[in-house]
């Protein structure tokens, strides 16, 4: 699946590549808050990480869920007239 976006990103039409490259960094953002949050949890309960830390990782999964959830919406708007 990567490999065909990648390739979407390089020779693919406007659309496309905008479709792939949103579609790429919500997926890559996803990956990484699941695994970061299963290792923020695992560090914070063996005391490696505080509470600040916490805060801030939480913070960053709304921050990019936020992109996320907006760049879908101007993809939509974007291309809704095609």
């Amino acid at each position: 699946m990567f490999g065909h976006l990648l390739h979407l990103v390089r020779s693919g039409s406007p659309r496309e590549r905008a479709t792939a490259i949103a579609v790429l960094l919500s997926t890559t953002g996803a990956v990484v808050l699941v695994v970061g949050s299963f290792a923020s949890v695992a560090a914070f309960y063996r005391g490696v990480v505080g509470n600040t830390f916490m805060l801030g990782w939480l913070a960053f999964a709304a921050c990019w869920m936020a992109f996320v959830l907006l760049g879908d919406e101007v993809l939509t708007r974007l291309f809704a007239a095609e």
